[in-house]
């Protein structure tokens, strides 16, 4: 009789441990890579991501919420690289512009005839006079 049951119980574990190897084996594999297809979609849409093509955002729409809080930070720091870009870009403008009409003012004969001529060039009025000035 004991042998009858160990032989039986034996019998009914082979199919469950063969359905076990089985979701071990092809189950599993397919639920992680379905869900991470999705963070794909996003890492796809991140190769996009160029300094030519400022004002762009990764899409939240489609994605697990375990990474919305990354997204979010990615989004926002670009939306800060293009402020500042754009700061930078508006500072470059203005200066140009009072470096032009400043040049402008000046008598023809004042005006520098090399565009990178520097101020070093021009002799120190500070030295020579015997004592330290720092």
């Amino acid at each position: 009789m004991t042998f009858a049951v160990l032989l039986l119980s034996n019998l009914l574990m082979i199919p469950i441990l063969i359905l076990l190897v089985i979701v071990t084996v092809i189950v599993i594999p397919w639920i992680v890579s379905r869900a991470f297809s999705r963070v794909a979609v996003v890492a796809k849409a991140a190769e996009f991501i160029d300094v030519d093509r400022r004002g762009y955002r990764l899409p939240r729409a489609d994605v697990p919420t375990e990474i919305h809080p990354l997204v979010s930070a990615i989004n926002g720091a670009l939306q800060r690289l293009d402020e500042g870009y754009e700061r930078q870009r508006r500072f470059i403008l203005c200066h140009r512009s009072r470096s032009l009409r400043r040049s402008l003012r000046r008598p023809r004969s004042r005006r520098r005839s090399a565009p990178c001529r520097s101020r070093s060039r021009r002799p120190n009025r500070g030295l020579g006079r015997g004592r330290a000035t720092f």
